[in-house]
């Protein structure tokens, strides 16, 4: 395969599941760029196999979604979906976190002592700490 079909490739994988992780979120809270939103999916394509979503409302980590969200990958071999938290108000106290789902694995970057309750006692299954080498 030549490197403008995996280009090609790639970007119709992209927008296919662009389109089913909007689908799948819009279920669970509001979509946009802007703050009040519970989540945004950002829709700029970089070329790599992964999709990028920046959740603002902590429901949306709840291990239901996060399985759900694990679950649409199975058709998607190598890519991942990186998950920033950026609740508003908390940019100065909060560190940077998140999750990355694999259709084989959970890496949990979550600091959960920063969480109210009841989102301090989430986990997921088939998830582990990142490492230095994620």
């Amino acid at each position: 395969m030549s490197a403008d079909e995996t280009e090609d490739e790639q970007g119709l994988q992209w927008e296919k599941l662009y389109a089913a992780l909007l689908e799948f979120l819009q279920q669970q809270g509001t979509e946009g760029e802007n703050r009040s939103a519970d989540f945004w999916v950002d829709d700029d394509n970089l070329g790599t196999l992964q999709q990028k979503i920046y959740v603002r409302n902590l429901k949306l980590l709840d291990p239901v979604v996060v399985s759900g969200l694990q679950r649409m990958l199975l058709g998607y071999p190598g890519w991942e979906i990186a998950i920033a938290v950026s609740v508003p108000g908390t940019d100065e106290l909060w560190p940077d976190m998140g999750l990355t789902i694999r259709n084989h694995e959970i890496i949990d970057g979550l600091q959960r002592e920063y969480f109210p309750e009841p989102y301090r006692h989430y986990s997921y299954v088939g998830s582990r700490t990142g490492t230095d080498l994620d």
